[in-house]
């Protein structure tokens, strides 16, 4: 980012870190193949997801009658539990309705993405002119060491000097080696998958109901935090990042979280 004329590195945890992207890919892929696919073993919306707020056992569902229905395993010896069997159709609607809230409009993820946009060129920039920066030292220390062994050639310094020197030029390139590595590592273009999240959200809802139960099931284990049962009530815990974007649904809040990170840290 540029700040008081100068460029600075964006020090501020991404709203999306790499491994979320990575199972946005993968549920996005399948839903374009889901229907080319053959499953061998039923998935529901709720399987394997769900555990009962009373006894802690698994949720489990069942096909009748072309309805399907949930029940608590109730697995544990000894414990008490009077979950009873619900149809999944009774519950869905909670899904739906922490959705919508995820929904961001149109125009504030339009403003968000020009915002990371901005971010992101300035960061890109930094990190070229660091990159270069860090060259330009390294090849410097390189030509010091070659005039410093031949003025030990030429006995106008003594071997202590010349061990003294090699050892400080010597570390401060190793420095500059791991800086190299820092900056030419860093993915700074991944910033922008923040962009697809925020667009994510502002679609999960119809991706949802738009979906088959086995890519429903895959969208909910990508947001939701171990999400429990109690009679007919959900309650459904969001993983970072989308709890962030819950936390931040209206625009002055994104606006705001985005604006505070303007200025570099330290």
């Amino acid at each position: 980012m540029k700040y008081d004329g100068g460029l600075y590195p964006h020090k501020y945890e991404p709203i999306i870190d790499k491994s979320t992207f990575d199972k946005v890919q993968r549920i996005n892929d399948q839903r374009t193949n889901e229907k080319t696919k053959t499953n061998t073993k039923q998935i529901f919306t709720f399987s394997g997801i769900l555990k009962c707020a009373t006894c802690g056992c698994t949720i489990s569902s069942y096909e009748q009658k072309g309805h399907v229905y949930m029940r608590c395993t109730k697995a544990k010896v000894g414990v008490a539990c009077d979950q009873p069997h619900i149809a999944e159709a009774d519950i869905l609607p909670q899904v739906t309705e922490l959705l919508e809230k995820l929904n961001i409009s149109e125009g504030i993820v339009n403003q968000v993405l020009e915002l990371m946009k901005n971010e992101h060129d300035n960061i890109q920039l930094f990190y070229k002119n660091a990159i270069t920066q860090t060259r330009a030292e390294y090849l410097r220390l390189e030509k010091k060491l070659g005039i410093l062994y031949d003025d030990r050639l030429d006995g106008r310094i003594t071997v202590n000097e010349y061990d003294k020197y090699v050892m400080k030029y010597k570390t401060e390139m190793e420095d500059l080696d791991r800086k190299l590595v820092e900056y030419t590592n860093n993915d700074t273009s991944f910033q922008l998958t923040s962009a697809y999240l925020l667009e994510l959200a502002s679609k999960a809802k119809n991706i949802f109901e738009c979906s088959q139960p086995e890519q429903k099931n895959k969208i909910l284990r990508m947001l939701l935090a171990n999400p429990t049962l109690k009679a007919k009530r959900l309650q459904l815990p969001l993983l970072k990042p989308f709890a962030s974007i819950l936390d931040n649904s209206n625009s002055q809040n994104w606006l705001r979280q985005l604006g505070s990170n303007q200025r570099p840290n330290g």
